[in-house]
């Protein structure tokens, strides 16, 4: 019989430390309370506090959705390894506290993810809600714009891909000289061959989801090149970005179709 697998572990700048002491294993990590973030069917996210400063907790008690629950690695298995593989390669990430995950008979229970907060940052996504006149500052927007080209290129270099690289999924920090950040990397990992270049393209899908919105075509333009490390684009370039626009075209369509059918629905059930 395969006995319980259960690997939890501080990392070294923790180590000693009294938020090493506060969050000394997985059931202490899952019986901790805090601020909720988010959630869903599979997961949790929660802020607590430890002294002065802040921590995400992020706890998952299914290994992931559809085969994933079954097969290969866990979902947050692959987020802290995601974390540590980009923040190795010198894309900045949050500090990680400490990550773990308990196996039992070969089953997947349970798993969680803390880091530290960033201070004084927001995720894109909600920056462009709140406080949307801050992209009208060229020299930040422009700054913010290249760090992300920059650092989505390095990742694609060494042949991993982010998986879900919504405006949501970086944070920038609200200063003079921002610094941004990758995070919640769960559908990412290294690729090769054919699907290493079709996941490429699919990160700049999501980053054009909301940049096709709140950035100028001049923006969009210089943002690839940037990435690429051109001056001019190839064929294979216009190719490409041909390739981004229709995803996000078609896209666009199946929600429009979706919400015309959900509308037509109800109006059928009130008939």
């Amino acid at each position: 019989m395969k006995q319980a697998q259960h690997s939890w572990l501080i990392t070294e700048q923790y180590c000693g430390t009294d938020v090493a002491d506060y969050f000394f294993d997985l059931d202490k990590v899952f019986s901790c309370t805090g601020e909720k973030v988010a959630s869903d069917p599979i997961s949790q996210v929660i802020k607590t506090t430890v002294g002065d400063k802040f921590y995400y907790v992020k706890r998952y008690h299914a290994a992931g959705k559809g085969f994933r629950r079954y097969f290969g690695r866990s979902r947050i298995r692959a987020e802290w390894e995601n974390l540590i593989t980009f923040s190795r390669l010198g894309v900045p990430t949050p500090k990680i506290v400490g990550y773990g995950q308990r196996v039992e008979c070969g089953r997947f229970k349970c798993g969680a993810l803390i880091t530290e907060e960033i201070v004084n940052s927001i995720d894109l996504a909600a920056l462009v809600k709140t406080q949307p006149a801050i992209l009208q500052d060229k020299r930040w927007r422009l700054s913010v714009m290249d760090q992300i080209a920059e650092y989505t290129r390095i990742i694609h270099d060494a042949g991993y891909v982010h998986g879900n690289l919504n405006w949501r999924n970086i944070l920038v920090t609200l200063s003079e000289q921002p610094q941004v950040y990758f995070i919640d990397c769960p559908a990412g990992g290294l690729r090769r061959g054919r699907r290493l270049h079709r996941d490429k393209l699919n990160d700049l899908v999501f980053l054009d989801k909301l940049g096709r919105i709140h950035l100028r075509l001049t923006d969009q333009l210089r943002f690839y090149k940037r990435y690429q490390r051109i001056k001019k684009l190839s064929v294979g370039d216009k190719q490409d970005i041909g390739l981004i626009v229709r995803s996000l075209d078609q896209q666009r369509l199946r929600k429009q179709a979706q919400a015309i059918a959900k509308t037509n629905n109800k109006g059928a059930d009130h008939g």
